[in-house]
């Protein structure tokens, strides 16, 4: 029994265990948040405006260190342009406009569908 140990012992000095990351240990590696920590509601802006608290809400988001966050466009169904501010904000998303993020992706059903957007920071 006591050899047992001994190997065992052994074993655990040549192949230490890792340890896990805590929020002091400056992991990098981030737990998935599933709902939204801020929301910012565009209904009714301009594009220009739009422009500016989109630029502002995710820059604010970023430096209060959220993660996930809910932008409403809605889907332009009562505008002259059907989707005008939709299509803005998703083309800004992707060429950059409103900084970096990891990613973004319409609503489900059941988070606003397609006039909310989710973008992961």
């Amino acid at each position: 029994m006591d050899k047992d140990l001994e190997l065992f012992k052994a074993f655990l000095e040549e192949h230490p265990v890792e340890k896990k990351m805590d929020e002091t240990s400056g992991s990098d590696k981030r737990i998935p948040i599933k709902h939204p920590q801020s929301e910012l509601d565009l209904h009714g802006n301009t594009l220009d405006e739009a422009n500016l608290y989109l630029t502002r809400f995710l820059s604010d988001s970023r430096m209060k260190g959220y993660q996930l966050v809910r932008v409403i466009t809605g889907k332009g169904l009562h505008s002259k342009t059907p989707g005008k501010l939709r299509n803005f904000v998703e083309t800004g998303l992707n060429h950059g406009r409103f900084g970096r993020i990891r990613s973004f992706r319409s609503g489900k059903a059941r988070e606003g569908g397609s006039g909310v957007f989710l973008i992961d920071l």
